[in-house]
């Protein structure tokens, strides 16, 4: 019962053979062992936008983590009676806010 997602951008395949020459416009990071590819951009930047990048990454991830489980909590608020608009008032939107993002879930 995921929440209404926007469209994501399409996702890279795992690099198998690793070229020596990567298209343009595109680096190859080793992160963990995993090659991936990344925008030229991200290649040049320095020590301190570098960790800013970083942190992005990290932050996002666990935003992906906490809706997932807002998700939950939703429907098991509807489950257990709670009207639309007392869940935005939890969630800081308006209770047609709230029924329009999470309907699907509940």
């Amino acid at each position: 019962m995921p929440r209404k997602q926007p469209a994501a951008s399409p996702a890279l395949e795992p690099i198998v053979d690793i070229p020596e020459c990567p298209p343009e416009g595109l680096v190859l990071a080793v992160l963990g062992g995993v090659a991936a590819l990344l925008p030229r951009s991200l290649r040049d930047l320095g020590p301190e936008a570098a960790s800013v990048a970083g942190m992005l990454q990290l932050l996002a991830d666990q935003r992906d983590d906490v809706a997932d489980r807002i998700d939950g909590a939703v429907a098991a608020a509807r489950q257990r009676g709670l009207s639309w608009s007392a869940i935005g008032w939890c969630l800081g939107v308006t209770g047609e806010g709230a029924r329009k993002a999470f309907s699907d879930s509940a």
